[in-house]
């Protein structure tokens, strides 16, 4: 009895770690089908809408928060086909989280560039149970500052994780430097 009240207790724990975040991709709708994420609008704050897609990476040499600004269909090609196998949702189905990956850039057109940006934003994490939340761009000048919330749950997998956050933003931001501005929220996973 007691073996089978800890194997119930032990897997509820584990699908609860494992549980998707409302923003990942799978569940989420087309990047320009709804309204933007910020709901605070300060001075030089920027409208955005944030996806977020687990990529996770084949031991790849990346150094952990990185950013890069897409400004047209062609680079975003470009970004993918340099990557498309450095990361993989498992990294033992490639194809199929290769497929994942680029099946979020279809609606990257040359239409959505005509009035976007796209800022994408690489994390790592030491657990696959640790979720992201874009809080708000602040364009200063040449620079285009992410705030993101780093959400831990306090208990969590063993997995590592990497994110890639693809953040769409308007025109006005083209051409500029990234910068990541992460705050840490809840317990320490232990």
């Amino acid at each position: 009895m007691k073996r089978l009240v800890f194997s119930v207790l032990m897997a509820l724990l584990m699908l609860t770690g494992c549980a998707p975040q409302s923003g990942d991709l799978s569940s989420a709708d087309s990047p320009t089908d709804s309204e933007p994420d910020q709901t605070k609008v300060t001075d030089n704050a920027l409208a955005f809408k944030a996806q977020y897609i687990r990529t996770d990476g084949l031991f790849i040499e990346t150094t952990y928060p990185a950013a890069i600004m897409i400004d047209s269909a062609t680079a975003l090609t470009q970004y993918y086909q340099e990557n498309q196998y450095d990361y993989s949702q498992l990294a033992d189905i490639l194809i199929q989280s290769a497929d994942l990956f680029w099946d979020t850039m279809p609606v990257y057109d040359d239409a959505f560039f005509a009035a976007h940006c796209l800022a994408i934003v690489l994390l790592e994490e030491p657990s696959g149970s640790i979720r992201h939340d874009v809080t708000k761009a602040v364009h200063i000048e040449n620079t285009v500052t992410i705030s993101i919330d780093r959400i831990r749950p306090g208990m969590g997998t063993t997995d590592m994780a990497q994110w890639h956050i693809f953040v769409e933003l308007p025109k006005e931001a083209a051409g500029s430097e990234v910068a990541i501005d992460i705050t840490q929220i809840g317990e320490d996973i232990v």
